[in-house]
């Protein structure tokens, strides 16, 4: 008899490059998923499985997945599962980076490295759009000074 990831992970190899399917499929994995949620290395398996779906669903949107599985999952299972499906964006995201200012700046130190992985979001999207521009890793990682607003005068001209 197979387990509850062994039953989730032959679904997921049955939908493979289906994005259809994948997408009218995923309401009927709440409840296998919430049992592996409650193993000990529940986020190793969602990891695994999330990571096998991402790259076998290549052309989907993944914003449209992310959707999909936070809808379709009760809240508690639906959050652990988005909350893995995100890390693992942003660690493609980072790996992405990485190869990026490898290729552009040769081999790249310890410390950038380290930061890349433990950026924010944010800041890897704006080092991904800056890396193109740049002519020095340091110029990558500088950081954008934040524009204020000039103060309108309020006082009337007397």
């Amino acid at each position: 008899m197979l387990t509850t990831l062994g039953r989730v992970a032959l679904w997921a190899m049955e939908v493979a490059n289906d994005d259809d399917r994948v997408l009218a499929e995923i309401g009927r994995l709440t409840a296998l998923l919430s049992e592996i949620t409650n193993q000990p290395d529940s986020v190793a398996a969602l990891g695994a499985l999330l990571r096998y779906i991402l790259a076998t669903h290549e052309r989907l949107d993944r914003s449209v997945l992310k959707t999909a599985l936070s809808s379709a999952l009760e809240p508690p299972i639906g959050d652990q599962v988005v909350t893995v499906y995100e890390q693992l964006i942003m660690e493609g995201r980072a790996t992405m980076l990485l190869d990026l200012l490898a290729a552009k700046f040769g081999p790249i130190p310890a410390a950038s490295k380290d930061r890349v992985q433990n950026a924010s979001n944010q800041e890897l999207v704006a080092w991904g759009v800056r890396v193109l521009t740049a002519t020095t890793l340091d110029e990558v990682f500088v950081a954008v000074p934040t524009r204020r607003r000039a103060k309108k005068n309020t006082r009337s001209a007397g």
